[in-house]
């Protein structure tokens, strides 16, 4: 029993340290991704093997599955959608395994959802005490990507700072994800985990939020930036109804009243401070929410001309040209490959009952452990991390498309909270 806790908690640590730090040093694109694609290929196979194994030695933990049927129920209901979705794809060479810019293929996608049901046996199988340290591993895997994000602002030329050197996007850091966008929604995905922790001394919280916070701001991603407000807006509003603590609620609302003054001076901080120009409402760029929301009426016009199965796996980019406006038509440097909204891109890609078994999960989940935060049995800190990770990691892809990073922290989330509505040693079980 010892050896199989000790090989599966150290895959997940793995898979956890891999999402954020693992590269490719030799291209400077998006195909940083590709790494992580592997590791979780293969370190989700290699577990569900160990675990399988575990299963027929030692059975399944005495808990009642049936308390998530619904859950599961959604998780088979995404698995088959995906089946079909490549069954049915305009391109199946494609969809096995997703284009070169973010690997988001058949292979990919069944992955994550091995990665939820291995995460919940996990959880399920061990007390808190032993899998503390996978949140811990987390937490340190944030802050060595963010410093290995900003440091290339003071050592740009040594190695191996050069690899992340911020001048590949206009002075935005993007760190080992590639993209300043993919460091962003990495970093308010684990960020709550760094807030709510206990574990350590006051100096190095602080020093670490500052290093976290200071490199999310450098990217320079609007909707990494609203998400995370929206996220501890919602968890600081239930801390207030329920438990009468008004910091996080008063911190958030003091940032945003800060970011809705930078919008309103941006054109005087932008020369100083580049990233303030990212708060510009301009409708003639095409970085704009103008663009955005283009993006999102051409997504849902494809999606209705193939409701039921959908385009196939990573099949935006071939399909969505007929119905971009002009200045959005490819080129040979600018193509559209996502609507910039991952519910929107689920409903193109696989098809109407895929995002119906999406939403479906991500609702059942969190109005089942909000019931548990609300009744307040222990004060259970990761717990409460990980919802406020999850809202605000559903505000994100909700704006913007997902990527192999904010999946795996995705589906790594969905089964953790599954395990805390069943496990012998979650607050509702122990209530009882």
């Amino acid at each position: 029993m010892t050896r199989i806790y000790f090989i599966q908690k150290w895959i997940l640590v793995f898979l956890l340290l891999s999402s954020g730090l693992l590269f490719n040093p030799f291209v400077n694109t998006d195909v940083f991704e590709f790494p992580k694609v592997i590791a979780l290929i293969g370190t989700t196979g290699l577990l569900s093997i160990i675990n399988i194994i575990d299963l027929y030695l030692h059975g399944l933990p005495k808990i009642n599955w049936r308390s998530i049927n619904k859950e599961l129920f959604c998780l088979a209901l995404l698995l088959f959608t995906q089946i079909i979705s490549y069954i049915f794809s305009t391109d199946s060479s494609v969809s096995l395994m997703g284009g070169v810019q973010r690997y988001q293929g058949f292979l990919t996608n069944i992955h994550y959802i091995l990665l939820s049901l291995n995460t919940l046996y996990f959880f399920t199988k061990y007390p808190p005490t032993k899998t503390a340290t996978l949140f811990k591993w987390l937490i340190t895997t944030l802050i060595v990507t963010s410093l290995l994000a900003v440091l290339p602002y003071i050592f740009p030329m040594t190695f191996p700072f050069y690899f992340f050197t911020p001048a590949f996007f206009y002075n935005r850091v993007f760190g080992t994800l590639g993209n300043p966008n993919y460091l962003a929604v990495f970093i308010i995905t684990i960020l709550p985990f760094l807030i709510f922790s206990k574990n350590f001394k006051k100096i190095f919280l602080y020093t670490s939020l500052t290093i976290v916070i200071v490199t999310l701001f450098l990217t320079g991603s609007r909707s990494a930036w609203a998400a995370s407000l929206f996220g501890f807006l919602i968890m600081g509003i239930i801390l207030a109804v329920k438990k009468k603590h008004y910091k996080i609620i008063t911190i958030t609302c003091l940032i945003i009243a800060i970011a809705i003054a930078g919008i309103s001076i941006k054109k005087y901080l932008a020369p100083i401070i580049p990233q303030f120009e990212r708060l510009s409402l301009d409708t003639n760029k095409s970085t704009s929410i103008q663009t955005r929301i283009h993006l999102w009426k051409a997504g849902l016009k494809m999606s209705l001309k193939r409701p039921l199965t959908g385009y196939g796996q990573d099949m935006i980019q071939e399909n969505i040209e007929h119905y971009l406006p002009e200045y959005l038509k490819s080129n040979d440097e600018f193509f559209i490959d996502r609507t910039h909204s991952e519910f929107i891109d689920i409903f193109a890609t696989n098809g109407i009952f895929a995002i119906i078994a999406y939403f479906g999960l991500l609702i059942f989940i969190i109005k089942k452990n909000a019931k548990i935060i609300f009744k307040n049995v222990h004060n259970n800190h990761n717990l409460t991390s990980a919802f406020t990770a999850l809202i605000t990691l559903i505000i994100f892809h909700g704006v913007n498309f997902s990527i192999t990073s904010s999946n795996i922290l995705l589906y790594f989330l969905v089964g953790y909270l599954l395990a805390q509505n069943i496990s012998l040693y979650s607050p509702m079980t122990k209530s009882k």
